[in-house]
């Protein structure tokens, strides 16, 4: 009974202290600093996210409790019961994927720019070590070592999702990818391509919808969001992107159009 009235003195003390220190501040005239929209937002959107992959996070271990749980028991699972846990499987994967592109897609509205010098070529190809799979993979950078001023952050994100996509929707195991940087007078160029399938020439237009697959989700496991999320990353950039065959019959090449000075859209060359 003593420790609860010592913790209940302890806390009303705290909060009494809290109390006078506010009045004081607002007696001085010091500023009493409140999170801003944004942070409020910010806030939101991670206690949403938090919520939304605790269940998902059960369901992805569910099938492996069902398995473990029938083989302690000597239990053989038939055939149909396998393939449900198998559909469980990815449908969690891709719920989660879907959450995740959610919350990226989200959390871009309100990130803020820190412009800093970036050399195109040498990240470009620090990406590409990370992403690429292992085996024939061929992977080339055309263009000089040049810098430009952008948001480093922001940078890495629109060419990793680029490249990834290039990757995850391949059709060859040689697969081959292609980025060309080209400096203009105030803006850069950077084009990334791949001889994959391609987009269709009729879906051209809508590649860049939010939650647009150009392959069934229970083929391709995707949020639909990827590449809309570089168009409005691009664009916070003061950039433009644009979509289109990479060469006759098959491939995609998306170029990028970045100011060099990271602040003054892009007029030359587009």
């Amino acid at each position: 009974m003593r420790a609860v009235s010592e913790e209940k003195w302890r806390v009303s003390e705290h909060a009494v202290r809290n109390l006078e220190d506010w009045e004081g501040r607002q007696a001085t005239g010091l500023e009493i600093t409140q999170p801003s929209d944004s942070e409020c937002k910010l806030q939101e959107i991670s206690r949403a996210h938090h919520d939304l992959m605790a269940p998902v996070r059960a369901l992805k271990h569910l099938p492996d409790w069902i398995e473990d749980d029938s083989s302690e028991c000597g239990t053989e699972l038939p055939g149909t019961v396998l393939e449900h846990l198998v559909s469980i499987r990815c449908q969690s994967r891709r719920l989660e994927s879907l959450i995740e592109g959610w919350v990226r897609y989200q959390r871009l509205e309100f990130h803020k720019h820190f412009f800093s010098e970036v050399q195109p070529a040498r990240r470009l190809g620090e990406l590409a070590d990370l992403i690429l799979p292992e085996g024939p993979w061929h992977f080339e950078i055309i263009g000089n070592c040049e810098v430009l001023q952008t948001d480093a952050i922001l940078f890495d994100e629109v060419f990793f999702e680029l490249i990834s996509n290039a990757v995850k929707h391949h059709d060859r195991f040689d697969g081959f990818i292609r980025i060309c940087i080209t400096f203009l007078k105030s803006d850069v160029s950077i084009a990334v391509s791949d001889n994959g399938p391609g987009i269709p020439d009729d879906l051209l237009s809508s590649a860049f919808t939010p939650f647009q697959t150009l392959q069934p989700r229970d083929e391709v496991e995707g949020s639909g969001l990827g590449l809309n999320f570089v168009l409005r990353a691009v664009e916070k950039l003061g950039g433009k992107v644009l979509a289109g065959r990479a060469m006759a019959g098959r491939g995609t090449m998306i170029t990028v159009f970045l100011p060099r000075n990271g602040q003054s859209p892009p007029t030359s060359g587009v």
